[in-house]
């Protein structure tokens, strides 16, 4: 099963948002990390939350392609994640998956400059996002990008 991947951004929120179905690879996370910044909307001021659905499977994901995936998002963010502060949230409704997120963000504890933290569900994870955030309006979606092989 290939990875699917689509960003929204929500300007008002001044987060965007990445929902990953299918079989992760950092290839493929890569492309999906890549097409975010060829948005015409895309801002650098913006927190990530990142969404697992029911279809993801991680089986190509070993310690070593994180730890390739981790250099590649080290600079990615530092390059594309500029606001002060920058948080990601991951959601997995699975508890396996939260296992898997929970050992990337352990990979990307040392020297990261995004702090990143695992949610069950999405308005957790939105209310954790925007805590500490007081220029956020309520809602509104002005840009979405979807890649899903036919």
């Amino acid at each position: 099963m290939t990875m699917t991947f689509k960003w929204t951004l929500q300007h008002p929120l001044k987060l965007a948002v990445l929902e990953l179905g299918g079989s992760l690879s950092s290839p493929a996370l890569r492309k999906a990390h890549d097409a975010a910044t060829a948005l015409p909307d895309w801002h650098t001021g913006y927190n990530l939350l990142v969404i697992l659905d029911d279809t993801v499977r991680t089986g190509s994901l070993d310690l070593e392609a994180m730890e390739t995936h981790r250099a590649y998002m080290l600079d990615w963010n530092r390059a594309n994640r500029t606001n002060p502060g920058p948080r990601t949230a991951m959601v997995c409704s699975d508890a396996l998956k939260r296992s898997m997120a929970r050992l990337w963000a352990l990979v990307t504890d040392e020297g990261w400059p995004i702090e990143i933290a695992i949610f069950a569900d999405a308005d957790t994870a939105i209310a954790w996002l925007n805590e500490r955030r007081d220029d956020v309006e309520t809602t509104g979606i002005a840009a979405d990008l979807t890649d899903t092989p036919s």
